[in-house]
């Protein structure tokens, strides 16, 4: 019973307090900031929303705005009409903060006079505003310490890594994102103390490509973590570097087979060029050299196209030889320009051998056992039927 007593008159000491705050009259001042931070240079709009939770009616109220440091505003006073028991007014103003501002809680006091029964009152609150400078960091200048990537090569892979934001990053962490294709070597995250606005590091890491990638074009997942300068707020960004695994062509070029050239003379000789490597040659072109030794050849310039890994194409020559040359084997110069699959160009100068015979070496390279064989068996057949004629 005592108890409940007790309950009874402490709840009506709350409803006796309550009604006499309400007959006194207290504005209610309450905010709604629009953006969670504000950045140097920046705005944001406050919204102010005044409340009479009394019984009596207030008169104008007066308000007075005084940002706080690196904050500035255009308007310093808001003047509002009457505001009877129960009723609201809204109104709004825009804050700004300085363009040499520093991360920093800053706010905004906003002062109210009014009158409530012909008395003048006020009431301040203290509008916490947050000033933010925000890094912004992006990779660029990626190279690798070869031009030509093959699969099973180690090799080192570098890139800037560079702020470009107001703000400076603090406790970096970078790795790079698991893949098939490549094996970190070494380090496998780097940790970077701060990059201040402006700043660049060069961050780099060594990379075993696996010998069973196959060649393409390919993306390393760059995996960056930090903070803000204020400690308060962290990021997680991943970027993509390129990564092209390539190989160059490897042609073997050589002499399918020639006519019998004698000094002077002229004759044919079809060469042979075979990709031996990896991936596919486009836009071959072939061409031919003349030297004191072949003095005219023709095609000089041989357009083959595309040849495939394991493939080949051959391509025939019409060479005039110089009077003056001696037996024995020359050099026919040519050079295969090409392209990988990739676009990048390359050139090789290639030399194949091709025979100048002596008159007395004709016989040897011409006349063989079977041809002797023929001829002998057509002679005898020849005579034979001249026999026969006379006899009848």
């Amino acid at each position: 019973m005592k108890k409940l007593i007790f309950l009874m008159f402490f709840a009506f000491s709350l409803t006796f307090i309550n009604s006499v705050f309400a007959a006194e009259g207290t504005l209610s001042v309450s905010w709604q900031v629009l953006d969670t931070f504000i950045r140097p240079g920046g705005e944001t709009t406050v919204i102010l929303t005044l409340t009479n939770p009394s019984t009596l009616s207030f008169g104008r109220s007066k308000i007075y705005i005084t940002p706080g440091p690196y904050l500035q505003t255009k308007t310093s006073y808001i003047e509002l009409g009457p505001l009877d028991p129960g009723s609201s007014q809204q109104t709004s103003f825009i804050i700004e903060a300085n363009s040499n501002a520093i991360s920093k809680n800053s706010y905004v006091t906003v002062r109210v006079e009014y009158y409530a029964n012909s008395v003048e009152k006020e009431t301040s609150v203290n509008i916490p505003i947050y000033i933010r400078r925000f890094p912004i960091l992006q990779i660029s200048n990626i190279s690798y310490d070869k031009t030509l990537i093959n699969p099973g090569a180690t090799l080192t892979f570098s890139f800037t890594l560079e702020n470009y934001g107001d703000g400076g990053a603090k406790d970096l962490k970078i790795s790079l994102g698991s893949s098939e294709i490549y094996t970190v070597l070494g380090e496998m995250e780097k940790y970077l103390k701060e990059i201040k606005p402006g700043e660049s590091v060069k961050v780099n890491f060594k990379l075993k490509i696996s010998p069973d990638v196959k060649i393409g074009t390919y993306s390393i997942p760059v995996l960056i973590s930090y903070l803000d300068e204020t400690k308060t707020q962290n990021y997680t960004t991943v970027k993509n570097a390129g990564l092209v695994v390539s190989a160059e062509s490897k042609f073997i070029v050589s002499l399918e087979s020639q006519d019998v050239l004698l000094p002077g003379s002229a004759g044919s000789a079809t060469v042979k060029i075979a990709n031996a490597g990896i991936q596919e040659a486009k836009f071959v072109i072939l061409t031919a050299f003349k030297s004191d030794v072949f003095q005219d050849v023709s095609p000089k310039i041989s357009y083959i196209g595309k040849i495939n890994s394991d493939d080949y194409d051959t391509q025939k020559f019409e060479l005039k030889v110089s009077k003056y040359a001696l037996p024995g084997s020359y050099p026919l110069e040519l050079k295969v320009e090409y392209q990988d699959p990739f676009g990048n160009s390359y050139e090789e100068i290639y030399n194949v051998s091709v025979r100048i015979y002596s008159p007395s070496e004709i016989p040897q390279s011409r006349v063989s056992p079977v041809y002797m064989f023929g001829l002998f068996v057509v002679i005898v057949i020849f005579v034979y039927l001249v026999y026969k004629k006379l006899k009848k």
